[in-house]
């Protein structure tokens, strides 16, 4: 799969009130959400190809290059981010759902010592530890999932430019 992007300048890649060099400037929010958009309209979710188009008299292969490296970095920062994500995700729904699951068994054995009030007033916050801690494996593993895959498809993704002119 290839996605075009067509450019007047570089500048449409970053932000336009970052005014530092291509390799400090943050990314353009409207660049990011263009390519967001353009991904999801494809049912391919491998994408092999960036390709920015621009004027052949706007184009300078030391900027060009420059802004590849730039991308590519960003897109497998985020990659690596929602790996730590997921991650994190993970150990807090195993931690919420095995809290719940100790405080149930803590709920039955003290409830043998004092009583089935104690155990009745247990069971509440027992189950929503599991419950939360599976909403968390699930719901939001999900969007995780999601997300790891996009940006995965765009770090390996090949990036470069053309001129706007040349239809390839």
């Amino acid at each position: 799969m290839r996605i075009d992007i067509a450019l007047f300048t570089y500048d449409d890649i970053f932000s336009d009130f970052d005014i530092r060099d291509y390799r400090q400037r943050q990314l353009s929010k409207d660049f990011l959400d263009e390519l967001r958009i353009r991904m999801l309209k494809k049912s391919d979710s491998t994408t092999t190809a960036l390709v920015m188009m621009i004027e052949k008299s706007q184009r300078n292969e030391k900027y060009e290059k420059l802004i590849i490296k730039r991308l590519r970095a960003f897109f497998e920062e985020r990659y690596a981010s929602h790996l730590l994500k997921r991650k994190k995700n993970i150990a807090q729904a195993v931690i919420s759902g095995l809290a719940g699951v100790v405080l149930l068994l803590a709920a039955y054995v003290l409830s043998t010592f004092v009583g089935t009030l104690f155990r009745d007033f247990l069971l509440i916050p027992s189950w929503y530890l599991v419950w939360s801690g599976l909403e968390k494996l699930i719901g939001n593993g999900q969007e995780i999932a999601k997300k790891l895959a996009y940006y995965r498809a765009l770090s390996v993704a090949t990036i470069e430019f053309r001129d706007k002119t040349v239809n390839a």
